[in-house]
């Protein structure tokens, strides 16, 4: 094709043909993700003679067209913008590490030593927590009672 000067235009479509609606649009005049999913694109390339309405000169042009075409989110489905949003601001935020007084605090309570560095004082805690029984070793009676194995031991 010879260099003949060129007009572009895009224009958005539903997959059934119907234009995109405006409440449907971001800021910058495209589908919004939120609403809408990309299917594809088909663009049209046409010769034609247009005639200068001050000199009436006929000239030819190519007129380039960009017509995307759009499916509707499904509601029940997330969107890739969604899910990324999503990723980006978990909803637990990360647990706080406990200060070294609050991990003093927590031994002296039960009981342990409360000198050394933070990682001495957590691994004592730790393994105090370790030695604990669980909900495992529990069991129920005929009657209803809970009976703890490790309790009848020390006794």
């Amino acid at each position: 094709m010879q260099d003949l000067p060129k007009e572009t235009t895009t224009k958005h479509k539903l997959v059934n043909g119907k234009p995109v609606p405006n409440d449907m649009m971001n800021e910058w005049g495209y589908p919004s993700s939120e609403h809408l999913v990309f299917v594809g694109c088909e663009t049209i390339r046409n010769k034609h003679t247009r005639v200068d309405e001050k000199t009436d000169e006929k000239h030819k042009v190519l007129i380039v067209s960009h017509i995307n075409t759009w499916k509707k989110v499904n509601p029940n489905e997330k969107t890739a913008t969604q899910l990324k949003k999503e990723k980006a601001q978990p909803d637990t935020p990360k647990p706080k590490k406990p200060s070294k007084q609050e991990l003093k605090d927590e031994c002296k309570a039960m009981g342990l030593k409360v000198s050394g560095n933070m990682s001495q004082l957590q691994e004592r805690l730790d393994a105090h927590y370790a030695s604990l029984p669980t909900t495992d070793d529990l069991s129920i009676d005929d009657e209803g009672n809970v009976i703890n194995p490790a309790k009848e031991e020390s006794e």
